[in-house]
């Protein structure tokens, strides 16, 4: 089962870096958790997108010349937390969009990881927050059909089923038992 947007995530992987870093996978990863520390402890970094970009791009970066790496997962994730972070403070619905990329991106990249769960109830929440009962929905469908059973997954149902009246109430209504509707009736 490959869910239209895991789809479009995989299709559109990041390209490698201009100048290859020849550093091993294991010293991008720590470079960029040393960027990403940095940043969370200086509030004067944060008020700055560069500093925050600088963050997101050391994890791309590590994805990009390491695809195979067993911290790519871990990459994607941080770079969708900190993508997720930038639409919060810098209020950019563009960030939010680049964090769903990158959660979508970990698990259709990386199908077996750990961290697919965690991505893909981020892409949830990020939904919930926008507002968009559409986009509500399909997050909800999207999670729960790779992780129905997980420890979100009844969050996720009862979100789901809060939202459903209002998606519903567009639709015509269903005659009583025992009685039929009719359409088109011509005299």
């Amino acid at each position: 089962l490959v869910l239209p947007a895991l789809a479009d995530a995989a299709r559109s992987k990041p390209r490698p870096a201009p100048t290859p870093d020849a550093r091993p996978d294991r010293a991008l990863y720590q470079e960029a958790q040393r960027l990403q520390a940095t940043l969370n402890a200086s509030p004067e970094r944060q008020k700055k997108k560069a500093e925050w970009e600088k963050a997101v791009m050391a994890f791309r970066r590590l994805v990009a010349r390491y695809p195979q790496s067993p911290y790519c997962d871990d990459a994607l994730l941080a770079a969708g937390d900190l993508y997720r972070r930038m639409a919060t403070r810098f209020k950019s619905s563009r960030y939010s969009d680049d964090a769903i990329h990158a959660y979508r991106m970990l698990v259709a990249e990386y199908p077996s990881s750990s961290k697919g769960d965690q991505a893909l109830y981020a892409v949830f929440g990020i939904a919930v927050e926008g507002g968009d009962s559409r986009k509500v929905a399909e997050a909800a469908r999207a999670y729960l059909a790779v992780y129905p059973r997980s420890t979100h997954a009844a969050a996720v149902k009862a979100a789901l089923k809060k939202k459903a009246p209002a998606q519903e109430a567009w639709l015509p209504k269903l005659p009583p038992p025992g009685l039929a509707q009719v359409f088109n009736l011509r005299s």
